[in-house]
């Protein structure tokens, strides 16, 4: 299970002993997996950064971090607030060419977590996503749809960009696609996200011919 379905699951129950202790546990699961992650980002394990980033920008600990003695002499244990410490493992990755690090960089930049918030340097991250994983051999589908669908809400709200409804459509149709084939192909945390393209298609059809 991706560990943000994870916690959006725990979050959604109510707050009864047992799910206290579910909490318990999975917080333990997220600091003992930061940890090594950490570990494996100081080799240079790019991927290992995307998932660091997604960790801090969720705050998926809620602040309980492993913290021994040796780790308060840590450099990552400086207190940086977790927007800033998730843009700097998502500057990291999208530097090296990763996809999902692109797409959830240009959130950050389009939130202004962590940086100056600018909709344009997010529209340029996603489009970057895009080009990025869209054609490869092994294609991150949910990375190529994951940006697509946030290209077509750009387009279809003007932001980063001038209002297009018709390349919202397209962006839309190709976030549907790849997020479909992501969900068929396991990843079905992004439920929410294929509905949502589905649904863009179908009302860019309707601006588009003027009816409602």
């Amino acid at each position: 299970m991706a560990a943000g379905a994870h916690w959006s699951w725990l979050r959604s129950i109510s707050a009864k002993p047992w799910v206290c202790r579910a909490r318990s546990i999975a917080a333990d699961c997220y600091r003992a997996a930061e940890i090594l992650l950490l570990h494996a980002a100081a080799r240079g394990n790019i991927g290992a950064h995307c998932r660091l980033g997604v960790i801090y920008e969720s705050d998926l600990c809620e602040g309980e971090y492993w913290d021994g003695l040796a780790d308060r002499r840590a450099l990552h244990k400086v207190d940086t607030p977790f927007d800033e410490r998730a843009y700097l493992h998502f500057s990291f990755g999208a530097y090296h060419g990763h996809g999902e690090c692109c797409w959830r960089l240009g959130d950050l930049a389009a939130a202004g977590r962590g940086c100056d918030a600018s909709t344009a340097r997010a529209f340029s991250l996603y489009r970057r996503a895009f080009d990025l994983e869209s054609g490869r051999i092994d294609e991150d589908r949910a990375s190529t749809g994951n940006a697509a669908l946030r290209l077509a809400r750009a387009f279809e709200l003007g932001r980063g960009c001038a209002q297009d409804f018709r390349r919202a459509r397209t962006w839309y149709r190709l976030a549907a696609i790849s997020l479909g084939a992501a969900f068929d192909g396991g990843q079905w945390h992004f439920k929410r996200e294929r509905l949502e393209a589905r649904r863009g298609v179908a009302r860019m059809a309707q601006e588009i011919a003027g009816t409602y």
